[in-house]
């Protein structure tokens, strides 16, 4: 596991995490006018206090311990998971590679680890939200990798390293 790789992966992760929440809802209610000309918005049962109800702590230690994990899991795709999935084009790797790694997450994390910290029954493979938040997190994830390699000129070589390749002169001598 090389630690350089990984760092590549901690932004992409955690900008997919917020994708992530964005899709499946952090938890907050419709907002309302008050009375007073105030403006409330309620809480909602949603991830993140399902997060944080999990280690019996409230909704904004939920959201942080997503956001950790989402990093984590970032860094873990560009340390472990990038170098096996190259397919030889960045579409495939964003179409199929985000898909796989969403899987994966779906399984290991909403239905393996979530439910056995929570005490309840694992591998409920039910379709929803959480399915395909992490579907999207998967390619969201997948999709800046690809981006930020492409812009700074990391590039696959051998399908397994990365190599720095030579700037490219642009009109009006800028490189």
């Amino acid at each position: 596991m090389d630690i350089d790789k990984m760092r590549r992966g901690i932004i992409p992760g955690i900008i997919a995490g917020y994708v992530f929440l964005a899709y499946v809802g952090a938890g907050a209610g419709p907002a309302r006018m008050g009375e007073n000309g105030s403006i409330t918005i309620t809480a909602a049962n949603g991830m993140i206090d399902m997060i944080g109800g999990m280690i019996g702590a409230d909704a904004f230690v939920g959201f942080i311990l997503h956001i950790v994990i989402s990093l984590v899991i970032g860094a873990l795709y560009t340390g472990l998971f990038k170098d096996n999935v190259y397919l030889g084009n960045p579409l495939m790797d964003i179409a199929v590679g985000g898909l796989i790694y969403g899987l994966i997450w779906w399984i290991l994390g909403g239905n393996i680890i979530m439910p056995l910290i929570a005490g309840s029954d694992i591998l409920q493979l039910s379709i929803g939200p959480s399915f395909y938040g992490h579907i999207i997190y998967g390619h969201v994830l997948v999709f800046l990798v690809v981006l930020r390699d492409q812009a700074f000129g990391l590039e696959y070589i051998d399908g397994r390293k990365y190599a720095e390749l030579p700037k490219r002169k642009r009109p009006g001598g800028l490189v």
